[in-house]
C-alpha cells in the first residue's frame, strides 16, 4: 500500500479542496456534531480573513478541540459536498474523532462525493481507544483481508466500545458492508 500522510497544520482546507484520489481516507482529527450538523477540525489556525466565502456559505467554521484551545478550521458537510466532490470515487473514509456518526450529514457528503463506505463513532471516544480500535479495523482490512463489515465486527470484538463513552465504531452506509479494501 501506499501511503501519504499528512500532520498538524499541513491540514487545512486547501489540503482537503486538491486531496486527490484514495481508496481509503484516515482521518485522525477532532470532530464534534453540532446542532445536527458533523464538524472535522483541521490543523489551520482560524484567521477570520481566511476562506471567506466559505464561512458565509457555512461550509467551514471556527473551532477549539478545548477550551483552552486556539480557534482553528472545522470543516462540514457542505464543504465535503462541494470541495471534494468527484475525489473520492470507490473510497471508504474512515473518521476517528468523536461524533463522526451523531449524525449522518458529513457521512452522506462523503458518499455524495463518491465514496462508498464511511467508518466513524456514534459519541465521544478517547485517543487511545480510537487509535486500537481503527488499527484494529485497518489491520483486519489489510493484512487479513476481511470485508468492510468483517474487519469493524473484528475490530469492535477486539476493542469494545470506547470504555468511558460507551461510544460505538460503526458503518455508513449499512450496504457497505461487503466491501473489500485491493
Amino acid at each position: 500500500y501506499e501511503v501519504d500522510s499528512f500532520r498538524g497544520e499541513e491540514v487545512t482546507p486547501e489540503l482537503l479542496r486538491r486531496m486527490g484520489a484514495y481508496s481509503v481516507l484516515v482521518l485522525r482529527v477532532h470532530s464534534t456534531c453540532s446542532q445536527g450538523r458533523v464538524w472535522f477540525f483541521t490543523g489551520e489556525a482560524y484567521n477570520p480573513d481566511k476562506y471567506v466565502l466559505e464561512q458565509v456559505a457555512d461550509e467551514v467554521h471556527r473551532a477549539r478541540p478545548s477550551l483552552g484551545s486556539e480557534y482553528i478550521f472545522a470543516v462540514g458537510s457542505d464543504y465535503v459536498s462541494r470541495h471534494m466532490k468527484g475525489d473520492l470515487i470507490g473510497a471508504t473514509v474512515i473518521l476517528m474523532g468523536c461524533d463522526g456518526l451523531a449524525a449522518t450529514d458529513l457521512a452522506q457528503a462523503f458518499l455524495d462525493s463518491g465514496a462508498e463506505a464511511y467508518v466513524s463513532w456514534d459519541g465521544p471516544v478517547s485517543l487511545g481507544h480510537t487509535d486500537r480500535a481503527t488499527l484494529c479495523l485497518l489491520e483486519a482490512l489489510t493484512a487479513k483481508n476481511m470485508t468492510l463489515g468483517e474487519a469493524l465486527a473484528h475490530a469492535n470484538a477486539v476493542a469494545g466500545p470506547d470504555p468511558d463513552y460507551n461510544s460505538s465504531l460503526l458503518l455508513y452506509p449499512g450496504e457497505a458492508a461487503c466491501r473489500v479494501i485491493v
